[in-house]
Formats: C-alpha cells, structure tokens, sequence
C-alpha cells in the first residue's frame, strides 16, 4: 500500500479599484503628479483541498504610496499590519478551511491606498502595490503551501470603469 499525500491549497487573488463597493476613493483619474489619489485593494483567499493554518498574506507598497487606514471588514484591521522600513503589509488571515472560496464566498480583505506619483512616472502607469504572496500551513500533509498573484499598477484591470487607462498626467 502507497500512501500519497498532495498539496493543494491556497489561492490569492489581488485586484485594485477606483470605484469600489466597500471604500470611497477620492482623487483625480487618472492620477496627476504631485497629486494624491485613493485606490482600494482587494484581497481574496481560496482554499480547495484541506484545511489550513496561520494563513498569511504580504505584499510590498511602492515609496509613493501609503496605507490611510480604512479597511474592510473593520474587526480585521488588528490582523492587518504594515512595516514602515520594509514597506511590507501583512493580513494575518488565520486558519481557512477546505473549500473556502470554493463552495461560498473567499475570504476577504479590502484596504485603501494613497498615491501620489511623481513627474517622473507622467506618461506611464505608476505601480500600486507589489505582487502577493500567501502562506499556510497544509493540515493534511503538514508542509508550508505558497501562491503569489501579480502586482497591480494604475491600469486597474479589474476597474472596468477605469476609463482614463490610469496613465500619469
């Protein structure tokens, strides 16, 4: 008798809105140098096959860009932390179970950015948070599971009424 045990898991998905349901944002869009403008990022978690511990998800800020303190839901804000010297956030999302996301809604976390790009970025997008990694710990094979979603900038392409292309003015 073979004994296999796979690792399956953890899913992140990392998207940015102007418009959002959750938070208000404020600002010129597309962006103007020297002026702030507010996006809100969403994080979802999936998990498929087995339950999962201490369950985090990090993502880095880029310099011209801050946290303003509005997150939702608000009783997640003492689970979500921020670095100043490394810029890195962290979501300390717990433990999830198995088919979260799957079967139902994922497990969510929505938090506001502030950016305010530079003359130098006019012409291009300006990058709004870097790629996300989540981690946990895989209850039916005891190992650490890993998956990463793509950083976001200015284009917003889940931001279907992001008209203005999110270039920098």
């Amino acid at each position: 008798k073979f004994t296999v045990k796979v690792n399956s898991g953890l899913v992140i998905s990392q998207s940015a809105f102007y418009k959002s349901s959750d938070i208000e944002n404020s600002g010129p869009t597309p962006p103007k140098a020297g002026q702030a403008t507010t996006y809100t990022v969403t994080w979802d978690i999936r998990n498929y096959l087995s339950d999962a511990k201490n369950v985090k998800v990090k993502a880095t800020l880029p310099e011209n860009v801050s946290l303003t303190g509005k997150i939702m839901p608000p009783n997640e804000s003492s689970n979500f932390s921020f670095d100043s010297e490394s810029r890195e956030i962290v979501w300390s999302a717990g433990d999830i179970l198995a088919g979260t996301g799957v079967r139902g809604d994922p497990y969510t976390i929505s938090f506001q950015v502030s950016l305010i790009p530079s003359n130098s970025q006019k012409g291009s997008t300006a990058s709004l948070i870097g790629p996300a990694q989540v981690s946990g710990e895989n209850q039916f094979t005891n190992t650490i599971i890993t998956a990463q979603d793509p950083g976001i900038n200015t284009s917003l392409p889940d931001d279907f009424s992001n008209s203005g292309g999110g270039i920098v003015q």
